[in-house]
């Protein structure tokens, strides 16, 4: 019997110039995260790290803290299967071709509460056609695809036999987990990944071809609500 234990990356840096890297925030909850892991005495014997820079610094701040305290935390191993899906690129292609005043030079540019809101609306209503098929961009990853590949990426861990292992990566992977070890369909697994919040963690014990859930979008490490985050 093996657990597979699949984290999402800290808070990001929403509507900046470069999302892929943690906020302030974002660093503060992967610290607390690895600071209750060590007071549980959490261990694993192999730590795998998509390949976005925020899966890479969510680990980082973990393995810091463990090595601070004198304690052996798993070198990363890398897995481009763990990498996030690419609706955020077809949500702002599809309104690049709206001319949508948010997207300025294919880039988004929500400034405001009402852009934000506006933003997060659009992306719900373009990623549910996407994930149904009814909406392709040619130049990215289909969604049907991204599934398939994260799937193949926890077939990789499983094969490899009884052992603890935790993954840093992003929402729609996390969601990707549950549904397939749930065996849920596209619209479902891309709704569950709107709810998975910053730094949570989702469980999973697996034997054989077997792949079983026990926790989904779990923070017992945050003890504020300021540290309960989803974007």
């Amino acid at each position: 019997m093996g657990t597979f234990t699949i984290i999402r990356h800290g808070q990001a840096s929403f509507s900046k110039e470069n999302y892929d890297c943690l906020s302030p925030l974002g660093e503060e909850q992967s610290r607390k995260m690895g600071a209750w892991w060590l007071a549980m005495n959490q261990t694993w014997d192999v730590a795998y790290v998509g390949p976005k820079q925020r899966h890479r610094q969510t680990f980082e701040a973990v393995a810091a803290v463990y090595k601070d305290a004198g304690v052996a935390f798993p070198q990363p191993v890398f897995m481009d299967e763990f990498n996030e899906h690419q609706g955020a690129s077809v949500v702002r292609a599809v309104l690049a071709e709206e001319n949508h005043p948010n997207i300025v030079n294919g880039k988004l540019k929500a400034r405001t509460e009402a852009d934000k809101r506006d933003y997060f609306h659009r992306y719900q209503q373009i990623t549910r056609k996407w994930a149904r098929g009814e909406v392709e961009v040619p130049e990215y990853e289909a969604w049907n695809a991204f599934r398939d590949r994260v799937s193949s990426g926890i077939k990789k861990v499983v094969d490899k036999g009884s052992h603890r292992a935790v993954v840093f990566s992003s929402g729609g992977p996390v969601a990707v987990s549950a549904g397939y070890a749930m065996g849920l369909d596209h619209e479902t697994v891309l709704e569950m990944s709107w709810q998975v919040r910053n730094v949570a963690r989702s469980d999973f014990l697996f034997s054989g071809s077997r792949f079983t859930q026990i926790s989904f979008n779990a923070l017992p490490h945050i003890n504020h609500p300021r540290l309960s985050t989803l974007i």
